[in-house]
């Protein structure tokens, strides 16, 4: 479980589940590191962990009362998609469909802001090299303009050239 406070920013994918703050179950992120865009973005927490939502009574959480199993995908470049479910485990309570069903709106990423909420709690699903932002993180293109590129093409055709001029001269000598 971890939790996170006004403002961190987060160091690991995050499903959301436990309790966040506000009674409406929303958090706020600010996405800005990770697609540039600085709006702020909603995130809920799942339905089915409606048991853990109270904010007013404090969370003694032990892994024995989590008797679901996360089941998502692969890690991806995608920061715009993510597909999960959340399945019972042998002694757990059964979910309906519809709460079993995780999307991008339940995970906050590496890289993003938690706004405007006093504290969200989730499961680390994603850490170190496999998070999207880390995923996405291959450092700076090189970019090539028009006329540089002309300009090595050029040169490649004067070497040639030259080679051709150096073998013909050495087979007619």
């Amino acid at each position: 479980m971890s939790p996170l406070a006004n403002q961190p920013i987060i160091g690991a994918t995050i499903r959301e589940g436990f309790r966040i703050e506000l009674r409406r179950r929303l958090c706020y992120v600010d996405t800005c590191n990770l697609d540039g865009e600085s709006n702020l973005k909603q995130r809920q927490a799942i339905r089915a962990m409606g048991k853990f939502h109270n904010p007013t009574v404090p969370l003694n959480f032990s892994p024995d009362q989590f008797k679901y199993k996360v089941c998502c995908e692969e890690p991806t470049t995608d920061v715009y998609k993510f597909e999960g479910r959340l399945e019972t485990m042998e002694g757990g309570p059964p979910l309906p469909r519809e709460f079993t069903i995780l999307a991008k709106e339940n995970v906050l990423l590496r890289g993003c802001v938690v706004k405007n909420t006093d504290f969200v709690e989730g499961i680390v699903l994603y850490a170190g090299r496999d998070t999207k932002a880390m995923l996405n993180n291959n450092g700076p293109r090189y970019k090539r303009s028009t006329l540089e590129r002309l300009t090595n093409l050029d040169i490649i055709w004067c070497v040639v050239i030259l080679l051709a001029l150096c073998i013909t001269g050495a087979v007619l000598s």
